[in-house]
């Protein structure tokens, strides 16, 4: 499985992350700080529970 951080909105101490897996973007709720945060996700897709590292941050302005 190959997922891929296309970004992410910050809200408060958690934030959105886009991802796309399989052509499809997937949204997931992540909790940690907006700028270079470090979450553990898991989303649910077809019945299925799959557990995703995420790394990412705000980049640029």
């Amino acid at each position: 499985m190959t997922w891929q951080l296309s970004g992410s909105l910050c809200r408060g101490d958690a934030a959105w992350a886009w991802c796309t897996y399989g052509g499809q973007v997937v949204f997931v709720l992540v909790a940690g700080e907006c700028v270079g945060w470090q979450a553990t996700v898991v989303v649910q897709q077809s019945g299925y529970l799959l557990g995703v590292d995420v790394y990412g941050g705000d980049e640029g302005d």
